[in-house]
């Protein structure tokens, strides 16, 4: 690239073309991801949980659009691909219901963590559920998040 090492914006030009593509097409990092979700992801939202109005809007980078929101079972996640058709729920549950199988098995394979909080994750096309738990390493506050079904072996998600 033809940076300018000087004291120019550094910037090359391809850089500075790509940009003015972006304002060109109204694209930038900063636009709110609820107002680039497609209407047909909305409507489809809309039908399926109507009395929900709290829903906060974010894209995965893979052309899927994920509602977050509050219900009464609490925190739940909704994902949706570009044609509206949804693909995935997740529903948060509380730590204390977590199935004593995986509590096990995180009291024995990770002593220094622990338990952040665990979702119940349906994958709607191939009818798969799953749990997703997340874990905190107790000195370094590192997140890691393990996957199991839902016998509570570990599995790969």
């Amino acid at each position: 690239p033809d940076y300018d090492l000087g004291g120019g914006k550094g910037e090359s030009a391809e850089d500075d073309a790509l940009n003015k593509y972006y304002e060109k097409m109204n694209m930038s990092l900063d636009n709110d991801d609820a107002a680039s979700v497609p209407e047909n992801v909305k409507a489809a939202f809309r039908l399926k949980y109507p009395k929900v109005n709290n829903e906060v809007w974010t894209e995965d980078g893979y052309m899927n659009y994920i509602a977050a929101f509050y219900t009464t079972r609490g925190k739940e996640f909704c994902v949706y691909n570009s044609y509206g058709e949804l693909t995935e729920t997740w529903v948060m549950g509380k730590n204390e219901s977590l199935s004593a199988t995986i509590q096990d098995y995180l009291k024995k394979e990770y002593k220094n963590y622990k338990l952040k909080e665990f979702y119940t994750v349906k994958r709607i096309a191939d009818k798969l559920t799953a749990y997703k738990v997340i874990i905190v390493d107790k000195k370094t506050q590192e997140e890691q998040e393990l996957w199991f079904n839902l016998s509570g072996r570990p599995i790969d998600y």
